[in-house]
This record gives structure tokens, C-alpha cells and sequence, in this order.
């Protein structure tokens, strides 16, 4: 047992010694939901209720607009600057909003921040890939993937349909250019009754 595991399991045990059973869902200590069952009387059947009763309120995590900036450059692998037009500001505020997590964003960037959240999103489901220059280059209907996120209003259905054509480049791309004998004796390696 790890240290996250013994603290869990002394804690469900201290609670269940307290005489308040708990149940706990496994995972991570940040993962772990609790739930505090009513405890039957012993002299009826009705049940005392706790005062916190069902579930205790978790945190939910809320992206910052910086942790948005940093996912889209990871998922777009834009420049700086490129990254400014998609988020609508200027570069120095883009900057000021990466390393100052004390500087409080325009009610405008949130809600910019939201909508290229929900892009990322869909870019991420749809293409596991960085996508770094495809942003820029590949157009479909003489649209760019940087055109679209850049509009006043993102649209989520284009952005799908860029997202899965890239990844269809990608995989294109990716695909090894061995010659065939080499190609074929790989494959027969691979199975596995081969040897």
C-alpha cells in the first residue's frame, strides 16, 4: 500500500470506528467521493439522519483562462501571436494572462476563453494529434482551421468536420513508406503464431 492508500483506508477505518460507516469509490485522494450512510436505531427501524447527509460537496474544478491558453497551445501548437488572434486580445495581455494568475481577465476573454474551450474540446475528441501547421494550411471550401477560430462566433460543426480531415492528414501522413517485402515480413512477425 502507498501512503494515499494507508490515509484512505485509516480514514474510512476512524469513521467506521466513530460509528458511521462510509463508502469510498477508489481512486486518487483527490478522486474519492464519500458517502455517510444513515445508521438504524437499535430500538426501531426508522433511521437517524446526519445533518450532511448524501453526497459531501465536492470541488469542481473550473478552468482559468490561462490553463485554457496553455491547452490550446498545446492541442493547436500555434505562435504566440497566432494564438493572441484566436483569443481576440493583444499578445501582452495573452502573456499577462499565461504568467500573472493574479491579473483578473475581461469579462470579453472569459467568455472567448469558453468558446475556444468548447473548440479544444472537440479538436482533442476528434484528433489526438498536436496539430501545429494544419491549423494554418489545410482548407477545405477556402476555409483555414485558424479562419474559423478566429471568427466573432466560433462554429463548433466546422471545427469537427477540420478536425477529423486533419487527423485523416495525419494518419496519412504517419503511415510508414517501407518497401513491401519489408512490409510484409513485419506483418507475418506480428502474428502470433509466427515463429
Amino acid at each position: 500500500m502507498n501512503n494515499k492508500q494507508i490515509s484512505t483506508a485509516c480514514g474510512i477505518a476512524a469513521l467506521a470506528l466513530n460509528g458511521m460507516p462510509a463508502i469510498a469509490t477508489t481512486g486518487t485522494n483527490e478522486n474519492i467521493t464519500i458517502y455517510f450512510l444513515p445508521q438504524l436505531s437499535e430500538n426501531s427501524l426508522t433511521s437517524e439522519t446526519p445533518s450532511s447527509y448524501f453526497p459531501i460537496a465536492q470541488q469542481t474544478d473550473s478552468l482559468t483562462v490561462g490553463d485554457v491558453i496553455q491547452q490550446a497551445e498545446k492541442i493547436l501548437g500555434l505562435s504566440k501571436q497566432h494564438l493572441a488572434k484566436v483569443f481576440l486580445t493583444s499578445r501582452q495581455n495573452l502573456y499577462n494572462l499565461l504568467n500573472n494568475s493574479k491579473q483578473k481577465p475581461q469579462q470579453e476573454t472569459e467568455s472567448r476563453a469558453k468558446q475556444v474551450n468548447e473548440a479544444l474540446n472537440i479538436i482533442s475528441s476528434n484528433c489526438p494529434y498536436k496539430l501545429g501547421a494544419s491549423t494554418l494550411t489545410v482548407r477545405i471550401a477556402n476555409k483555414r482551421l485558424f479562419d474559423i477560430l478566429t471568427s466573432e462566433n466560433i462554429n463548433l460543426e466546422q471545427v469537427a468536420m477540420f478536425s477529423k480531415a486533419i487527423a485523416k492528414r495525419i494518419n496519412k501522413q504517419s503511415q510508414p513508406t517501407l518497401p513491401k517485402h519489408i512490409t510484409k515480413q513485419e506483418e507475418f512477425l506480428n502474428r502470433p503464431n509466427a515463429v
